[in-house]
């Protein structure tokens, strides 16, 4: 597989990630922060997110395993207050998310 396909097929999991955190409650502003580790200057949507994580990484900034890493370092620390309810299905997906990338789903 080129590295293209592989770094699109890592996108592809971070952005189902994203999609299923929000579908879940977790507001766009925190998976900003989480993600980012800076506070959005006005008002973010999924497709902002979902952008800056493909610039980042098309760009060569990050890649998709470090976005990873800081999703799982950001939403360890989250908490129910922050980011509703369902965290505990969301960290699960992530780690679902992660396995799928590694093993090439």
């Amino acid at each position: 597989m080129s590295d293209e396909k592989e770094i699109e097929r890592g996108l592809d999991n971070v952005h189902a990630w994203v999609n299923y955190a929000i579908a879940s409650g977790v507001p766009e502003t925190i998976m900003w922060e989480w993600l980012f580790h800076t506070k959005p200057e006005g008002p973010v949507i999924v497709t902002d997110i979902l952008s800056k994580v493909d610039d980042l990484v098309k760009s060569g900034q990050l890649t998709v395993q470090q976005i990873f890493d800081i999703a799982t370092e950001s939403v360890s620390q989250a908490t129910e207050y922050e980011a509703g309810e369902m965290i505990g299905p969301v960290r699960e997906y992530l780690q679902t998310a992660i396995w799928s990338w590694k093993n090439g789903y």
